[in-house]
């Protein structure tokens, strides 16, 4: 009588080989630089002020034109638009207040 004797380690050593080059291909997606999105509205965040620990009041440029927006973690709602601004990147930590002042002598014009 002949008898097959089966070896799992193949098949063991094949799916490790697998599965270590999804991680591979899956680590260098994330090291990389390509977007993944190819949409071709261009958007630039502008400026961005923590309202509380998870409000956020963005502001956003887009074709030209800055829209300020309420971030929250269930929503997220446009307040007002503006036109484009110049910026003054100072760069000092007070930014943040300079940045609320700002945008509410903004929207009372």
């Amino acid at each position: 009588m002949n008898t097959v004797s089966f070896s799992p380690w193949p098949s063991i050593i094949s799916l490790i080989i697998v599965l270590g080059i999804i991680l591979a291909i899956g680590w260098l997606l994330k090291r990389s630089k390509i977007p993944l999105s190819h949409s071709p509205i261009n958007m630039k965040t502008i400026a961005a002020h923590s309202l509380g620990p998870r409000e956020r009041l963005v502001v956003i440029e887009i074709a030209d034109q800055w829209h300020v927006i309420g971030v929250t973690s269930h929503s997220i709602n446009s307040i007002a638009q503006l036109p484009k601004q110049t910026l003054d990147n100072t760069g000092s930590s007070a930014n943040g207040q300079n940045f609320l002042s700002s945008l509410q002598a903004r929207l009372k014009k």
